[in-house]
């Protein structure tokens, strides 16, 4: 999960303990930046698949930004269904 300012810090974390109980490992940033390349660079080097990015307006719209690194492609997901859209791609 990429973390944009220290004001979405705690819809962050709470989404990273949602993702968690439901079984799905993830990692949060825990330092806010506007460029996503280091966090994305990152979860390359960790061998993440899937980078999920939450800002203002994913957050206003109850939905989460998810990004393929493999493909590039990216899909905006809404909030109730990120789990089960999660569940069925490779390698998430």
């Amino acid at each position: 999960l990429t973390l944009m300012s220290d004001e979405l810090k705690d819809s962050t974390l709470q989404l990273a303990m949602e993702l968690r109980a439901a079984g799905i490992e993830c990692e949060a940033a825990l330092e806010p930046t506007k460029k996503f390349g280091k966090q994305f660079e990152l979860a390359d080097r960790k061998k993440r698949r899937y980078v999920l990015i939450l800002g203002d307006a994913e957050i206003e719209g109850r939905t989460v930004r998810v990004k393929d690194l493999k493909t590039g492609e990216q899909n905006d997901v809404a909030r109730a269904d990120l789990i089960a859209f999660l569940n069925k791609q490779p390698g998430a």
